[in-house]
């Protein structure tokens, strides 16, 4: 909420003081006024600039509308995603009655539908705090890059097997993501950091793991298909790096 537009907010105070708002808007307001003192002093009425002077009330059911709209727009959003969770789980669920080579259990189901709500869910939240195109292209392939290394992780282990300690690593992926979202703000200058250093980080973890733990090395296949795996997801956080860089160029 720290990205929504100053002026939307001065916008919006004249029905934040006459009570007029909801409480979602009430607090982001308050938020905002704690964070940015010259906002504070408009809201204390101490500010020499009297927002009441030049108010044009079409300006803020204009502001009203705005916020109405996004949170409309977001909620239509994540009822789709909700459908295609749904959709995607009638796949496996269809095909279980034609073929034993599909044997989910009821917590696969579980499993799935929760990854891809979040997932969905995610690209949908933070991708409605920019409309710029390429800020939104970089949250996709974040978001699918992160949804393919869980998946494949909880499948059939990218090192090895699932009971392989060494798959434990790649939680240094998602707390590079995290701690680089964090910190960032999500910006897209930082986000674009965040991608290119999980990038180099998702190439070396591989590396690590033949240096601190005993890998069969006699199987071959799978010592090529562990850096093969590996490659893919460094040319995601690339690929998601560069959509943030082109973002930061646009702002």
């Amino acid at each position: 909420m720290n990205n929504v537009p100053k002026h939307l907010i001065i916008d919006l105070i004249p029905a934040y003081l006459a009570n007029d708002i909801s409480i979602e808007t009430r607090n982001v307001i308050e938020k905002m006024t704690r964070l940015d003192p010259e906002l504070a002093k408009i809201v204390d009425g101490s500010s020499s600039t009297n927002i009441y002077e030049n108010f044009d009330a079409n300006s803020h059911i204009s502001a009203v509308d705005t916020l109405t709209k996004i949170n409309a727009a977001v909620k239509r959003k994540m009822c789709l995603v909700a459908l295609v969770t749904l959709g995607l789980l009638l796949i496996p669920l269809t095909v279980m009655n034609y073929t034993n080579q599909v044997n989910w259990a009821l917590g696969d189901f579980i499993v799935m539908g929760v990854m891809l709500m979040v997932v969905g869910g995610t690209y949908v939240l933070i991708s409605s705090l920019s409309p710029n195109g390429a800020f939104k292209a970089g949250i996709a392939t974040t978001c699918l890059a992160v949804f393919l290394l869980i998946w494949i992780s909880l499948a059939v282990g990218i090192i090895g097997d699932l009971s392989n300690i060494a798959n434990l690593l790649y939680l240094l992926i998602f707390l590079s993501i995290g701690i680089g979202s964090w910190v960032s703000k999500l910006s897209p200058k930082g986000l674009s950091i965040t991608m290119f250093v999980t990038s180099v980080l998702q190439l070396t973890i591989p590396l690590i793991a033949m240096s601190l733990f005993t890998l069969d090395m006699s199987m071959e296949g799978e010592i090529v298909g562990m850096f093969v795996i590996n490659s893919v997801f460094v040319i995601l956080f690339l690929v998601a790096g560069v959509f943030f860089k082109q973002a930061q160029r646009k702002c």
